[in-house]
């Protein structure tokens, strides 16, 4: 007979993927199921015959939302009045006061049954009932849901409901179900009921429990295969044929007691409190899983990488055509189940990172706009409570639904703007009016697009210049602005070129086209100063171009970013920005992008053909969703994400190769084919978040695990090296090991770093990046279709 796995993964605080082998042909179905056609599942399946069942250890729930789909084939000939637990927590009465649930099959006849979920509450039990009927011995796919779905635009616990479904189709629901439903309640048991009653006769396969309230289009996606959800889950089980090769594993004996411990295991004894009732399966948790990465993948980038300076479009796109990085990640689904597994655990992690700064943020600066962490105070730019409003969509996107509330009152009562303080135009469109537009189109909270138009009403004085290039800096309560002093009374491209995402998706949720109107001036002037890769200053008031380094890094990263993602943000429709970035990145190649000597890094220096800035290793990241998104006609989009993979690559190697671990401000790349490919010039670490940015868009359009180990080797840096008792601090060298530490964390390392790194280690993908843009400051806004009344 052949062996079989059953997978159990948990998906909790403390991650397991738990696996077994057995050898039992009482719980194996020898034959698969019949209608391969409805079952999309070639393993094996659960078979169950009412005289066993399953104990899982350790599940107690905390469910104010629950969700539970599986594969279900009942066995024909079942008692005709009975009932077939699928899951449950709870004993089979219903007497008093109850808590738990049972989710069941309730059979009348011979030909088919109906769903059922049976809740406590403080008056005792509740029931819903399909009136769409599982048919015998044919493979049906059921869901059951508590709770209101994590609907991006859900308002409140108002949308709160019982459900349950059918081969993905809702088929009863409960719109005003109790709010005090008392899900809690001890073990979970497949098959039966708690007290071992009303067991399960049939087969059951692809058991998956989610912490949360899954979407009817996620239930649906279940059903399909399409796109399984993975945020929230806290259980899966499935049955799939193991491995042949019999010497390295060894199958349990057939005993009453069917238990499947370590291979290396006995079984337990009887005084063992893991020890189970005869004819329960118990299943305990061992060691979380390890995703190693292919060794051979490294060793042919050190020896069999083309190397030494390239440059000019043609010659590099010919190059990156002998990459390693070229063509599609080869990820076994072993691997990709590890990797998956792992990245769960590891997002707590960051989870709790995120907690400990806003906490400390709470603690010793709230209301103001940033953190000093080593001298557990505040500093205040703009007095604008910068840090609580940048971290909205954060808090959001990461679930966390009390903080996000704190600070959705915080906005709504104490952020004003009728103050006397001058403010850059820049920062604060990407942070404050960034920050508000993303809440609002995340949780549709009108609350936060009136601040938003508060604030833009605020800033548009800045724009009363002769050719609409605004001020660099504005007082909010006069209007009174000016260009930068320190530059010569000029404008940066950066600055002034980075407004457009905001501006433009403030006036779709507005419905007022000025504010569109302003952003499509700034690009005329753009467009007149001619060339692909625009001056980084301007002249203000003539807005002819007034010279400045050439460079992706300060002064017009964000310029770059933001060409591709406006096509992308107004729904494709904008060709003249897919233009623009056709242009710079012709630019880029033939003018700037080059590879080192020794270990043939490609990087993309500013004008002086050395010095390149962490700043632009936000590139990857936008070269891969350009390329994704086919955003630049007559480049080769395969052959682009290649050169963001290889970008990519040097970017992680900037923090490799540091002592500390974290990565210098600047580097410089060497001439000298023996001598390191760089060495660092700016030595600071500001807690910057372009490379796990970057390392992010790579990861979700590549599927590739390396690019979450890469980002988890930064976040444990992060934690070494920045974490203190009250936050995360900066540090001013890197090159020394501990390094020392500068007293400020800026709003963005929640608001960019710590989002970036949990988006990254989220196999589920929160956000599609066909229907969201990120500004510079992770601000996720919808993407729309300008239409203007």
């Amino acid at each position: 007979s052949c062996i079989w796995h059953i997978r159990v993964a948990s998906f909790g605080m403390d991650t397991q993927v738990l696996r077994r082998q057995i050898e039992s042909p009482e719980l194996l179905s020898q034959t698969g199921p019949s209608d391969s056609t409805q079952y999309p599942y070639g393993a094996r399946s659960l078979s169950l015959d009412g005289s066993s069942s399953f104990e899982i250890s350790d599940t107690d729930l905390d469910a104010s939302a629950l969700s539970m789909t599986a594969w279900v084939l009942p066995q024909a000939g079942a008692s005709s009045s009975g009932s077939m637990i699928l899951v449950s927590n709870k004993p089979s009465n219903c007497q008093g006061p109850s808590k738990g649930f049972s989710w069941y099959l309730r059979c009348s006849g011979k030909s088919s049954c109906s769903v059922n979920i049976e809740y406590g509450t403080p008056n005792g039990c509740q029931r819903l009932e399909s009136d769409t009927q599982v048919a015998m011995d044919a493979w049906t796919h059921v869901g059951a849901v508590f709770g209101s779905p994590l609907n991006l635009r859900s308002k409140s616990d108002s949308d709160r409901k019982i459900a349950l479904y059918l081969n993905g189709n809702e088929v009863a629901v409960n719109n005003r179900a109790e709010e005090k439903q008392t899900l809690e309640s001890g073990h979970m048991y497949i098959g039966s009921s708690a007290d071992g009653q009303q067991p399960f006769r049939g087969s059951m396969d692809e058991i998956r429990i989610w912490q949360r309230s899954l979407s009817h289009e996620s239930i649906r996606s279940d059903s399909t295969l399409t796109q399984p959800e993975v945020r929230g889950l806290v259980l899966h089980l499935s049955m799939e044929k193991g491995s042949e090769e019999r010497g390295k594993l060894q199958p349990l004996k057939q005993t009453s007691e069917t238990v499947i411990p370590n291979a290396a295991e006995s079984k337990p004894k009887s005084d063992d409190k893991s020890a189970q009732p005869s004819g329960q399966v118990v299943v305990q948790p061992t060691a979380a899983v390890q995703f190693t990465p292919d060794a051979s993948f490294f060793a042919k980038l050190s020896q069999q990488r083309p190397k030494g300076p390239v440059h000019g479009l043609d010659q590099i796109m010919s190059e990156l055509a002998k990459s390693p990085f070229h063509g599609p990640a080869i990820v076994s689904a072993e691997e990709r189940l590890n990797s998956d597994s792992l990245a769960l655990m590891r997002r707590e992690k960051i989870k709790s990172a995120f907690l400990h700064a806003w906490n400390s943020y709470k603690k010793h600066a709230w209301g103001h706009d940033e953190l000093k962490p080593l001298a557990e105070t505040y500093s205040d730019n703009f007095r604008l409570g910068v840090t609580i409003v940048d971290s909205l969509g954060a808090l959001w996107v990461m679930g966390f639904k009390e903080q996000f509330e704190e600070a959705r009152n915080w906005v709504k009562n104490d952020l004003t703007f009728d103050k006397d303080t001058t403010v850059s135009v820049f920062e604060t469109n990407i942070r404050i009016l960034g920050g508000l537009l993303s809440a609002y189109d995340l949780s549709g909270d009108s609350i936060f697009l009136d601040k938003a138009k508060e604030f833009a009403e605020a800033l548009l004085p800045a724009f009363n210049t002769a050719h609409g290039i605004p001020h660099g800096v504005t007082n909010l309560k006069t209007g009174k602005g000016e260009y930068y002093k320190w530059t010569g009374g000029k404008a940066i491209l950066a600055d002034f070129g980075s407004l457009h995402l905001e501006f433009k998706s403030l006036a779709h949720s507005t419905r007022s086209k000025k504010y569109y109107d302003l952003m499509e001036r700034i690009t005329d002037v753009i467009n007149r100063s001619g060339g692909n890769l625009p001056s980084s200053f301007f002249h203000g008031e003539s807005g002819s171009p007034a010279g400045g380094p050439v460079t992706f890094g300060a002064y017009a990263d964000s310029f770059y970013e933001y060409l591709p993602k406006q096509w992308v943000l107004t729904g494709k429709t904008e060709d003249r920005y897919k233009t623009m970035w056709k242009k710079a990145l012709e630019g880029m190649f033939n003018q700037l992008a080059s590879r080192s000597h020794r270990d043939g890094l490609y990087f993309v220096p500013d004008n002086s053909k050395r010095t390149m800035e962490h700043l632009a290793c936000f590139l990857p990241g936008t070269l891969a969703f350009a390329a994704h998104h086919k955003v630049a006609d007559g480049i080769d989009p395969e052959l682009l994400m290649t050169f963001a993979k290889e970008f990519g690559y040097t970017c992680y190697q900037l923090y490799k190769r540091s002592p500390s671990g974290l990565a210098a401000d600047s580097v410089s790349f060497n001439d000298n084919p023996t001598a390191e490919d760089f060495h660092p010039q700016g030595r600071q670490f500001h807690l910057r978040p372009e490379t796990v940015e970057s390392l992010f868009y790579l990861s979700y359009f590549t599927g590739d695990p390396i690019y979450r180990e890469w980002g988890w080797e930064i976040f444990e840096a992060i934690e070494k090296h920045c974490r203190k008792s009250a936050g995360y601090a900066h540090v001013s060298d890197v090159t020394r090991n501990p390094p020392p530490l500068e007293d400020r964390m800026e709003s963005f390392f929640l608001s960019e770093v710590l989002q970036y790194l949990y988006l990254l280690f989220s196999p589920d993908k929160p956000l599609s990046l066909d229907n969201w843009v990120f500004n510079t400051e992770a601000h996720a806004l919808k993407t729309f279709t300008p239409k203007w009344e």
